[in-house]
């Protein structure tokens, strides 16, 4: 017990917070979740039987979620693969008894936002349980060179039921399920969860260089299989001149416009299935259109992350600064904000054309108005690609953990809010056009500011985790 104990003091010691970055996140979102919870303080959310979570509260929330349960598996697999547990057995049997005592407290600390509103407590431990198995995996977490083997299969149907019950629609018909759906669950995800959190051994290079050589030799693809790949990732001249991380396929439009079309596609599928098992309804056209709303949001969001992580992949620059035509530190940073700007406009455009399309298929606008909540999306999302240039703004605050949360902060928040307004909205007014007005004057603006700003900065070969 003393050895947990000591274990135990270290999620509340700096330990836990140093390069962990997903806290400060879960910190901001349980704050706007209490913020939201004090507004809708008194309201009554069951209807016919079914509590109905608002959208935004529930996005939130389930955005909370992913950021401790990550921030739990972080610090718990860091603690873990030290070198220190391989002589100190003893340290591995603590930090898995401490996790049993941290992941209780973490559900009630975590469950209060919702169920200060009336959403049954079984319900919202399944929720929970659920978000816990998706990111307790050892694969999921870390360093790369120390996470075990990806296992693809959990891969995708983590990714499918985070995607899937991101959208507010899906958390209230699990919350409005009977006792013992949520018990089932319960008593599925926690064995599997704490399973996930069972140390095992593992290697950093467990393959000879002779066994490295096979298997790249046997997973060579044919040449028509790479000639369809190079098309279909092929990006224009000008966003090749500074090689930005082509995160999602973003700089490639025919890669991006498949991904959108497969991902929507998927996302639809997910949520009709969800539906007609929990309902034992047949598939309708009603059901269709209401998942292709949470759709096309839920596929503009997961695209848009792609446009803002490559503020922190700077191990590349002090080579290109000093190998590539670009002449000084500030012209380079023009250079790499230039290539950022087209391409997230390209993004962009594609994005917000498919939300149009979308509105407009599903019958929430006429062809003119869709195409305009298309451009106005794109704006939207064009001004919140440049949020975490404020961080180069101000003395000592271009760091890694502030980056990421503006980064995220700005899709999730931003850009899931106003696309949620815009479909919600029963009458079109004038002031719906004015934050994508406002978003590409602060897009101009940082454009213009940031370079400079970024120039005087410091790019070191890693830059220091935050």
């Amino acid at each position: 017990m003393r050895d947990i104990s000591k274990a135990l003091r270290l999620y509340v010691s700096p330990v836990f917070f140093r390069e962990n970055v997903t806290v400060y996140a879960g910190v901001v979102y349980l704050l706007l979740c209490a913020g939201m919870d004090y507004t809708y303080w008194g309201r009554n959310f069951w209807h016919d039987g079914r509590y109905t979570m608002p959208g935004l509260l529930a996005t939130f929330w389930w955005l909370s979620l992913q950021a401790w349960f990550t921030a739990l598996s972080t610090h718990y697999w860091r603690q873990v693969r030290s070198p220190a547990t391989f002589m100190l057995p003893r340290l591995q049997a603590a930090e898995y008894g401490a996790v049993h005592i941290v992941l209780p407290l973490l559900f009630v600390v975590l469950a209060l936002p919702i169920l200060s509103l009336g959403a049954p407590l079984l319900n919202v431990m399944a929720l929970e349980s659920i978000n816990v198995v998706i990111w307790s995996g050892s694969d999921r977490v870390g360093p790369r060179n120390m996470r075990t083997r990806m296992r693809v299969p959990r891969l995708v149907l983590n990714l499918g039921a985070f995607i899937v019950l991101l959208a507010p629609s899906m958390q209230s018909r699990l919350l409005s399920a009977p006792w013992y759906v949520a018990t089932a669950i319960l008593l599925v995800t926690i064995p599997m969860a704490l399973q996930e959190y069972r140390f095992r051994s593992y290697a950093m290079a467990n393959e000879t260089p002779v066994k490295a050589r096979r298997a790249r030799k046997s997973r060579t693809p044919s040449r028509w299989v790479m000639s369809i790949v190079q098309m279909v990732m092929w990006q224009p001249s000008w966003l090749r001149r500074v090689p930005l991380p082509n995160s999602f396929s973003t700089g490639a439009p025919l890669g991006l416009g498949l991904q959108i079309i497969l991902m929507a596609a998927a996302f639809r599928l997910f949520m009709m299935l969800a539906v007609c098992l929990s309902e034992m309804k047949r598939p309708s056209w009603d059901m269709l259109k209401h998942a292709m709303r949470s759709a096309s949001v839920q596929t503009v969001i997961l695209n848009a992350l792609g446009l803002v992580g490559w503020m922190r992949s700077r191990q590349d620059w002090p080579f290109l600064l000093s190998l590539g035509p670009f002449g000084g530190r500030t012209d380079f940073s023009y250079a790499v904000f230039r290539a950022h700007g087209l391409r997230t406009m390209q993004a962009a455009v594609i994005l917000g054309v498919f939300f149009g399309v979308m509105m407009w298929r599903v019958g929430q606008a006429h062809a003119g108005l869709a195409l305009a909540e298309g451009l106005a999306c794109a704006a939207i999302l064009v001004g919140a690609s440049y949020l975490p240039s404020i961080a180069l703004l101000f003395r000592k605050s271009d760091r890694p953990g502030l980056i990421m949360l503006l980064s995220f902060g700005g899709i999730m928040m931003l850009v899931q809010f106003y696309l949620d307004w815009l479909i919600e909205a029963r009458h079109t007014t004038w002031w719906m056009w004015v934050p994508p007005i406002g978003a590409l004057a602060f897009a101009a603006i940082m454009a213009r500011i940031a370079p400079p700003a970024l120039g005087q900065k410091d790019w070191p070969i890693e830059p220091p985790a935050g």
